[in-house]
């Protein structure tokens, strides 16, 4: 049964319904990614893949990033404090792997700080939500209370649990208690401003999705498969330490194309970097003006082929995600990409124009689009 507290606690909810036009004179901010192109903040990701396939890893060496601010696989993080809840693995398997993650990011224990910490909870009670024998609606353990009142405490914008499988008290093929798990925990990422990664297991019958119901998936901002090369042979286990890492598809997000990881020293690597890389520098003010005269041409190229820029800087044909596909434009972060198409919006270098029922941008002082119109939203 659902406690009376939580009833309480739905019966104080306010409907308040939201009026387009209260969005006169609004000026939205830019999307931000945690881990670029991988984690957005206020959302969750599902992380998946067939057990002993390297997921406790990929996450912990994800937390790390996180409480770093180093790139994870090639691939930009900000600077926030990270949790772990992981309840497959000991606390000293933990720390052993820990160990070999902060040698290949050249950082020790020490430089960790409070940026970083987890619980191992192997053998010990770790379900977060349940469910009755008749009902969908969630039940919260002590465990769900007792983890987000320490990651609220702490300040905590990254938190990793590991896995689905253990934490999840319902049916996985139940699609009204998996998407009442998800919107739960949805909740909380929007309560902490920051990012849930929670990893689940794959479908027997398909292995580089994953298990139980399509809710999994359909409640996740975005969502990543882990898993063997088409060429691995079970027999001979080789290639041993070669992944694939995938995305399985996302709301939000400028696609990920699928990244060949390599498994050495106790961690992966994404295969053709350099060990031990570091982020790259914040863009200063020459680089970011520079960036933006280069969409700003980039936007009047792919016009005068008669393509639309849609306005939304997360839609696969968006400025920055048509930059991300220019080689020299490719290793710019998605954030300084969303920030320099806010600038030039802000600085009346482009303009937002209706055509059809998109909303499109386009240099201020031309071309324009055949049959736009003003953008009022």
């Amino acid at each position: 049964m659902i406690s009376e507290r939580d009833v309480r606690a739905r019966a104080v909810e306010v409907f308040q319904p939201f009026y387009a036009s209260q969005l006169e004179g609004w000026v939205p901010t830019p999307r931000e990614w945690l881990i670029d192109g991988v984690l957005l903040r206020k959302s969750v990701c599902l992380l998946a893949g067939p057990p002993k396939i390297g997921k406790s890893l990929g996450l912990q060496q994800l937390l790390t990033s996180s409480a770093t601010g180093l790139p994870w696989l090639g691939r930009e993080a900000l600077h926030c404090r990270a949790f772990g809840l992981f309840t497959e693995d000991p606390g000293d398997e933990l720390a052993r792997r820990q160990v070999d993650i902060n040698a290949h990011y050249g950082r020790s224990a020490a430089d960790l700080e409070l940026n970083l910490s987890w619980d191992a909870r192997e053998g010990r009670e770790a379900t977060l939500i349940e469910f009755g024998r008749y009902d969908d609606r969630p039940i919260y353990t002590p465990l769900w209370h007792q983890l987000w009142a320490f990651v609220a405490s702490e300040g905590i914008e990254v938190v990793g649990i590991d896995t689905a499988a253990v934490t999840f008290g319902g049916n996985e093929n139940s699609r009204a208690q998996v998407t009442a798990f998800m919107r739960e925990l949805h909740r909380q990422a929007i309560a902490i401003n920051g990012a849930i990664v929670l990893c689940a297991h794959p479908s027997k019958s398909v292995p580089g999705s994953y298990s139980g119901s399509t809710a999994w998936l359909a409640s996740a901002r975005f969502a990543l498969s882990l898993n063997r090369p088409a060429d691995y042979d079970e027999e001979t286990g080789e290639p041993r330490d070669v992944r694939l890492l995938r995305g399985l598809g996302a709301n939000y997000s400028a696609g990920l194309a699928t990244q060949r990881l390599e498994y050495r020293d106790g961690v992966f690597e994404a295969s053709g970097d350099a060990h031990g890389s570091r982020r790259r520098a914040p863009l200063n003010q020459t680089e970011r003006l520079d960036l933006r005269y280069r969409l700003l041409q980039g936007l009047k190229r792919v016009m005068a082929n008669g393509a639309q820029v849609v306005a939304d800087e997360m839609h696969a044909k968006s400025l920055p995600s048509r930059a991300r596909r220019v080689p020299e434009l490719s290793k710019v972060s998605l954030n300084d990409l969303y920030r320099a198409q806010a600038e030039m919006l802000e600085a009346g270098q482009v303009v937002r124009v209706a055509v059809g029922r998109w909303c499109l941008l386009r240099p201020a002082e031309g071309p324009g689009y055949p049959d736009e119109r003003p953008w009022s939203g």
